[in-house]
């Protein structure tokens, strides 16, 4: 992940391990998850719908840039989720 480098995936800065967790430093993603703005008791719920339709093509659009460079680098991303989504 730290050799990365696309605008649509969060970069890796370093990772570490304990007996119990795999903890990984990344780039900060003000913006939260998706999910955030998807939940129904979210405050954020209201902004999303106003932004309407384009708002969604273009979060699309940057989940299927982000994929296609995974794919690229022969990289399988098999959790893929709203909350595995980051807003910058």
């Amino acid at each position: 992940m730290k050799e990365l480098k696309c605008n649509f995936i969060a970069r890796s800065h370093y990772s570490f391990r304990d007996n119990n967790f795999y903890y990984i430093a990344m780039e900060w993603a003000q913006g939260g998850d998706v999910f955030s703005f998807i939940r129904p008791s979210s405050s954020r719920r209201e902004l999303f719908l106003e932004a309407g339709e384009e708002a969604i093509r273009f979060i699309l659009g940057c989940v299927i840039m982000g994929l296609e460079e995974l794919h690229s680098k022969n990289i399988v991303y098999s959790d893929m989720k709203p909350e595995n989504l980051l807003v910058f």
